[in-house]
């Protein structure tokens, strides 16, 4: 498991830059893995907003320590 929470919050930033490495386009990627455009986007915001909340929790569990 990543333990810091930069390295954490760059997830999203590291999966685009494999996608482009590559040469997949969220459309291309969509059709590839047979969905919708509109449910890359979806994933890649609820990555963003779980990463919210694990670093959120992070420090919660620092203050209650």
């Amino acid at each position: 498991m990543v333990s810091n929470s930069n390295e954490i919050s760059t997830i999203p930033e590291n999966i685009k830059k494999a996608r482009n490495k590559k040469g997949f386009s969220q459309d291309r990627l969509s059709k590839m893995v047979d969905v919708v455009h509109n449910t890359i986007i979806k994933i890649v915001k609820l990555i963003k907003i779980g990463i919210q909340h694990l670093i959120l929790l992070r420090k919660l569990q620092k203050l209650l320590k």
